[in-house]
């Protein structure tokens, strides 16, 4: 009798459910037909993420290409560098005021001196040399 009990109490349940759950398979038939009007506007923006994805890597290459070929330069102009200050550090106020003292040094020491002191300039001397008070 307990038996019988409870199965009615659950058929009276589940009676009761029918209209939940009729309305819980309309709600997601509802969303399923949202999201597959939805899947083409996705699949476009996948397509177009995609191409740009690719473009993204080919200029990442190409900048790689780029950052080493400056790293091997860089690698290439340090030593020089540091050959360059050490050098310039031998330098003595003599060796100035000899050359400051010459009317027309010889063509190397100009050719050296303007390289040196006025590296952007694009002539050697026409007039002679002025070191400036600055």
């Amino acid at each position: 009798k307990a038996t019988s009990v409870q199965v009615g109490e659950m058929e009276k349940e589940l009676v009761d459910l029918q209209p939940v759950l009729i309305q819980s398979a309309a709600e997601t038939e509802e969303l399923s037909k949202q999201v597959q009007a939805k899947v083409p506007e996705v699949e476009a923006a996948k397509a177009v993420a995609a191409k740009d994805e690719a473009a993204a890597n080919e200029k990442a290459t190409s900048v790689q290409g780029i950052k080493t070929e400056c790293e091997s330069d860089l690698a290439e102009a340090i030593p020089i560098l540091e050959d360059a200050i050490k050098a310039l550090d031998t330098v003595k106020k003599a060796d100035i005021d000899l050359v400051k003292s010459m009317k027309n040094p010889p063509a190397g020491v100009k050719q050296r001196l303007c390289r040196a002191l006025r590296p952007n300039a694009s002539r050697i001397w026409q007039k002679p040399f002025q070191f400036s008070k600055t």
